[in-house]
């Protein structure tokens, strides 16, 4: 008799950032994204900041400036793909 195998699956957690700006026109907007860190978007952050987030020690010294918004758009990359660095 041949083994069945069975795969579960279940939802990944997120964040949900809400992003409140304007128009060209000025009028209000407002998008709401969603933080994933899981281990695709920590590859995407090595690759990006040379840095290993799944050790403690790859958090120190982050930089805000430079290195966070990185680590923000590779998180957003499993539910907003579309959004770019300079969104």
């Amino acid at each position: 008799m041949k083994e069945e195998t069975i795969v579960q699956s279940m939802s990944t957690p997120h964040i949900a950032i809400v992003i409140n700006g304007e128009d060209v026109a000025g009028n209000a907007t407002q998008k709401t994204w969603k933080l994933c860190l899981d281990y695709r978007a920590l590859a995407k952050i090595e690759a990006a900041t040379k840095r290993d987030l799944k050790s403690i020690d790859g958090w120190k010294d982050v930089s805000s400036g430079v290195e966070f918004p990185q680590i923000v758009h590779c998180c957003l990359h499993r539910y907003n793909p579309d959004v770019t660095l300079d969104d």
